[in-house]
């Protein structure tokens, strides 16, 4: 039963990323680790800030293995932001909301998200 809601998540997941018109922020976090923990208590403002403009999904890695190493996942919190249903950034560690702000005002505006887009991954 727990794989099979798994698998489900994990297609859901998959999904959201494939329709997204958005950035979507894609957090990697672990239940044991008390730094992905205040991480997303920090998270939390950030959240309420662009939720019109950006999509947040948290991914345990114990939960989700198999989407940790497709994504070469070795630190954790690390912050996968997809746009156009591709990486433009992976953040790894804690990350000011603030930063997290400006990557969502750099995607969503027309003039910069072509160029952000083109980024290599930091």
């Amino acid at each position: 039963m727990d794989n099979d809601i798994a698998s489900l998540q994990k297609k859901i997941f998959e999904r959201a990323l494939e329709q997204a018109d958005t950035p979507v922020f894609v957090i990697f976090t672990a239940s044991w680790s008390l730094s992905c923990a205040l991480y997303q208590q920090e998270l939390q403002d950030f959240e309420i800030e662009i939720i019109e403009k950006a999509l947040i999904a948290t991914l345990d890695i114990d939960s989700f293995p198999d989407l940790t190493e497709k994504y070469g996942i070795v630190t954790i919190p690390t912050t996968l932001v997809f746009f156009n249903k591709q990486i433009v950034k992976q953040l790894h560690g804690h990350q000011n909301p603030e930063i997290l702000t400006n990557i969502v005002e750099e995607l969503t505006t027309p003039s910069s998200s072509n160029d952000l887009t083109s980024e290599t991954k930091e």
